[in-house]
Parts: C-alpha cells; structure tokens; sequence
C-alpha cells in the first residue's frame, strides 16, 4: 500500500488530499526521483 500509491499519490493525491502532500513533500525529493520514473515510465528507467 506504499510502494504502488508511493508514485500515484504524489502527482494525483497532492490535489485532493492537502494532508498527503505535507507528509510527502519530505519523502516526495527523495520518491521523487523513484516516483518520477515510476509514474512517467519506463521510459525514464529504461533511458537510465
């Protein structure tokens, strides 16, 4: 429940859950980079 919502909540949950993002704007730099690539893709990872 962590690690699928990890990448989703961060772009989607930010909006409608204000709660989300205050815990997440510390986990969100360092999920950022994971999330980043988690939610644009394979295509970010496999670049990498």
């Amino acid at each position: 429940m962590d690690h699928t919502p990890t990448s989703v909540p961060v772009t989607l949950p930010p909006s409608p859950m204000p709660g989300m993002l205050h815990p997440l704007p510390k986990r969100t730099r360092s999920s950022f980079r994971s999330g980043s690539g988690f939610s644009t893709g394979p295509l970010r990872g496999a670049k990498h």
